[in-house]
């Protein structure tokens, strides 16, 4: 599984709309969301990506590009994309079967589909966040919009954010969201260590959201 830190391992998949997307012509351009979902028509899967459609503005912007992979074929996603409006990329990691997941360390071998595996690839194309449930659990959209605020540059004053890289796990705190430069007094853009938690790369990591079946 790669660890934050790694440089994200990269693919070209195709979306609902056969366009193909290759995750290293974002380098230098973009963050990018890559959410891994077991299957699509299923009531936790949908209730994530729906959690993000609703969202958009924070996940597909000048910034920041969100790719949504399963093992599901172009036509399932295209179909399910038309039906709730998905507007970003659903990738379809079809064939060979489930090998960008199995890159990524998110492919359950036992039911042939992906866990949900989230990951954040800053715009230097290395791992900066990632959390990885199990199928049933599902994960928060909020905390990937303060992973990215803490990667966006300061439009006020045009200086970088400092970069906090972290993973998510039971029981622990969240960074804060940086704060926009003061520009009355020209202070720059800070983002909190403090409440940053890390595990050692062994550990799986889960978030604490309600259960339910695909």
């Amino acid at each position: 599984m790669v660890e934050i830190g790694d440089e994200a391992p990269d693919f070209e998949l195709a979306d609902q709309d056969r366009n193909q997307v290759r995750l290293s012509s974002f380098r230098g351009e973009k963050n990018v969301v890559i959410v891994f979902y077991p299957l699509s028509f299923t009531g936790v899967c949908q209730g994530e990506l729906c959690a993000i459609r609703d969202e958009i503005a924070d996940f597909s912007n000048e910034d920041t590009v969100t790719l949504a992979i399963s093992v599901d074929s172009g036509p399932t996603h295209a179909q399910w994309a038309k039906e709730q409006g998905y507007a970003f990329p659903l990738l379809a990691d079809f064939w060979p079967h489930g090998a960008v997941a199995k890159a990524y360390g998110v492919f359950n071998e036992d039911n042939g589909l992906a866990l949900r595996g989230t990951f954040i690839v800053d715009k230097a194309g290395k791992i900066a966040y990632k959390v990885v449930n199990a199928i049933p659990d599902a994960r928060d959209p909020g905390e990937y919009k303060k992973v990215l605020a803490s990667l966006y540059p300061c439009r006020a004053c045009s200086s970088a954010v400092e970069r906090s890289p972290y993973k998510r796990v039971v029981g622990g705190s969240i960074p804060s969201a940086p704060t926009q430069c003061a520009t009355t007094s020209g202070l720059a853009s800070t983002f909190s260590r403090s409440t940053a938690t890390r595990i050692a790369p062994a550990t799986r990591t889960t978030a604490p959201m309600r259960k339910a079946s695909t």
